[in-house]
């Protein structure tokens, strides 16, 4: 599972600029969103991966089944649930869910 995050992360990763101008002309399309947050954690930016997806919970936290919410997780198992980027993030979701 950890592989096919990472794999599924990195080959999408050559996709953010597309993906950027797709979530800019629709910012409220989730889909868009969570496939941009797989392109930018693919890419390294960890942070913005996570506030993405923290964004779409906000949004709509049960849309498709919790997608966004599960798709956090698996990058928090991925880059590891104790770095500083999933501290806060880990906080910002359960400020979400639990307020």
């Amino acid at each position: 599972n950890l592989i096919e995050t990472s794999e599924k992360a990195f080959h999408a990763s050559s996709k953010v600029n597309e993906l950027k101008e797709k979530s800019i002309k629709n910012p409220n399309d989730l889909d868009v969103s969570l496939e941009l947050s797989v392109a930018l954690f693919g890419s390294g930016k960890v942070k913005e991966a996570y506030d993405l997806l923290l964004n779409s919970i906000k949004q709509d936290p049960n849309w498709k089944e919790q997608a966004a919410r599960k798709q956090l997780l698996e990058f928090f198992q991925t880059s590891g649930i104790n770095s500083n980027e999933a501290k806060v993030a880990r906080r910002a979701l359960s400020s979400i869910l639990f307020s």
